[in-house]
C-alpha cells in the first residue's frame, strides 16, 4: 500500500468543507456529522490505491457519505442506547408527551380526514394498507388523501395552525386522542409516497 500524504491531505482541504456541510444538513447532529466525515476520510486511506484515479473524487467522497448515513440511520432505527438514568426514571406524564398529528389537525377537518392524514403521514402507511384500514381501495386512499390535504389547505389558510412539517418524529407508542387506540404500525420500506 503506498500512502502519499499530499494527495491525501489536498482531497481533505478541498472537500472536508463540502462533506461537513452536508452532513450537518442531512443529520441535524454536529457531533454525528463529524464522525460521518471522519469516517468517509477513513475509507479513502484505506482504499486510497483503488480510488486514486477516480476521476470525480467528489461523487465518491458523498457517495461514501450517504452509504454511511444510511448505515447509520438503519442502526438507530433499531436499537436505542439507554443510560441507567433513563431505565430508573419514571415514564413522562401524558401532558409531557410530544402531540400527536391529529392533536394539531384542525378542528374544522372530519374525522375521516383526520385518519387518512394520521394513517398516511404519521404511521406512514401505503396506500394499500390505509385502505385495508379504511375499508377501501388504493385508489380511494389516494383521492381521500388529496380531498384531505385540500380541506386542511383550507382551514390552514385563514387560521395559524402548526405546519405538520414541524411536528417532531413520533415513535408507535403515541397517544392518539382517542382517535384511533391502536398504534401505528412499522412500516420501513413504504414504497409508494
Amino acid at each position: 500500500m503506498h500512502w502519499d500524504d499530499q494527495w491525501f491531505n489536498d482531497i481533505y482541504l478541498t472537500y472536508y468543507p463540502k462533506l461537513i456541510l452536508a452532513a450537518r444538513r442531512l443529520l441535524y447532529d454536529k457531533n454525528l456529522a463529524e464522525d460521518m466525515v471522519q469516517r468517509v476520510f477513513e475509507t479513502l486511506l484505506i482504499k486510497q490505491d483503488t480510488v486514486r484515479h477516480y476521476e470525480n473524487m467528489q461523487a465518491w467522497l458523498f457517495t461514501v457519505l450517504g452509504n454511511l448515513i444510511r448505515s447509520e440511520h438503519q442502526k438507530s432505527k433499531y436499537s436505542k442506547e439507554l443510560s441507567i438514568e433513563d431505565l430508573s426514571a419514571e415514564p413522562p406524564s401524558p401532558e409531557a408527551r410530544t402531540p400527536s398529528l391529529l392533536d394539531s389537525l384542525p378542528a374544522e377537518l372530519s374525522r375521516q380526514e383526520k385518519m387518512i392524514l394520521y394513517l398516511y403521514y404519521e404511521c406512514q402507511l401505503t396506500h394499500e394498507d390505509v385502505g385495508k384500514r379504511l375499508n377501501c381501495s388504493p385508489s380511494a386512499s389516494r383521492m381521500r388523501l388529496l380531498r384531505a390535504k385540500a380541506r386542511y389547505k383550507e382551514c390552514i389558510s385563514s387560521k395559524k395552525f402548526p405546519n405538520p412539517r414541524d411536528i417532531q418524529q413520533h415513535s408507535t407508542n403515541i397517544e392518539t386522542g382517542g382517535v384511533n387506540d391502536a398504534p401505528c404500525p412499522e412500516r420501513p420500506d413504504r414504497q409508494d409516497r
